[in-house]
């Protein structure tokens, strides 16, 4: 969303990925910049996490290293990497408090966006 409606990535985002994170030509910017109708929105729950910058040490990293957190449980896996699904969930659960949160998130950075909700709630 920074892009589409800021013009670039967010600072945090730049500093943990660095120059692998693309930039944008002046053409390009010029695309991107406010161009949605609306933001789809699928939300199944909350994760907690915690920081872990030295996730940003290592020398090979993905989208999860980048994010620089330390799940306190993987979201939708219990400790045997198997799916959760329903009331077994766990620190991952369906909660109101989190799609307010979002919402909340939404409007205030992204200047309160058309917003369609096309799923939500826990998996059965």
């Amino acid at each position: 969303m920074h892009p589409l409606v800021h013009g670039d990535y967010p600072p945090v985002m730049r500093k943990n990925v660095g120059s692998r994170l693309p930039s944008f030509t002046a053409e390009e910017l010029k695309r991107v910049l406010g161009s949605f109708d609306f933001v789809g929105f699928n939300h199944y729950g909350a994760a907690y996490v915690k920081a872990d910058l030295s996730k940003l040490d290592q020398k090979l990293r993905d989208f999860m290293g980048d994010a620089a957190v330390k799940y306190d449980t993987m979201p939708f896996l219990n400790s045997k990497n198997q799916l959760l699904f329903g009331s077994k969930m766990g620190l991952m659960s369906s909660t109101a408090w989190s799609m307010r949160k979002m919402l909340e998130h939404l409007q205030v950075k992204y200047k309160n966006p058309v917003v369609m909700i096309h799923e939500n709630g826990k998996f059965y």
